[in-house]
């Protein structure tokens, strides 16, 4: 009679559950740290406390996410082209909701990039909503390969990852410290960092969605 094969992974997993029942078990009663980002948000440059915890108290968390976006992207344009759809059309109706509903989309992403650093908002959902242009572009023919594969496009695509990387080996420089901000200016660097972050969230999620290297033309014919 054969083992099964699936013993030792379960195994694993048994052990690995029993690890997490036991540290949620040593939990607080009231975990969390409210009252510590509170007690600093005057010195964080932002007065919104999520916006202080990801450009500031814990930036090396939001820096390692744009990095995993841009190496994402760089996985699938590794990838070998396989498909084989035409390339699509936009009717009337879709081209004149992207004309009426593009631009205040975009007028929306950077609200949402503004108000960031006092409410709900940044980098992330105006990228995100930056994205969601980017797919209606596709979906009706507009996105241009050509456009895509310039210099520009990709420095677009990194400048995020780039500026948050140069400030933070900056800081080292500076004043002997990873991503600490000059006093009295946190405020100016988290905006430039976000806008930097923005457009390289939107392109990177609008080219995930493409599925592939720019330049790369759509396969005619069935598959």
């Amino acid at each position: 009679m054969k083992r099964p094969r699936n013993i030792p992974a379960l195994v694993l997993c048994a052990i690995f559950g029993g690890m997490l029942w036991q540290a949620l078990m040593v939990l607080p009663s009231q975990p969390g740290l409210l009252a510590a980002v509170n007690a600093r948000l005057d010195d964080s440059g932002v007065r919104h406390g999520v916006t202080a915890v990801l450009m500031n108290f814990r930036g090396y968390d939001t820096l390692f996410e744009i990095g995993v976006l841009l190496l994402a992207l760089i996985s699938v344009w590794s990838l070998p082209d396989e498909s084989h759809d035409t390339t699509p059309s936009a009717g009337r109706v879709q081209t004149a909701y992207l004309r009426v509903v593009g631009p205040a989309m975009l007028l929306f992403a950077g609200y949402l990039l503004w108000i960031g650093s006092r409410a709900p908002g940044g980098a992330f959902q105006a990228g995100a909503l930056l994205a969601a242009v980017g797919v209606l572009m596709q979906l009706g023919g507009r996105s241009s390969g050509r456009a895509c594969g310039t210099m520009w496009f990709r420095f677009g695509l990194s400048a995020g990852f780039l500026l948050f990387t140069v400030f933070a080996f900056g800081g080292v420089l500076a004043n002997h410290s990873v991503l600490q901000y000059p006093w009295g200016s946190a405020g100016g660097w988290i905006l430039a960092i976000e806008s930097a972050g923005m457009v390289s969230i939107g392109l990177i999620l609008s080219e995930l969605f493409r599925g592939r290297a720019p330049g790369t033309p759509y396969n005619g014919g069935s598959g």
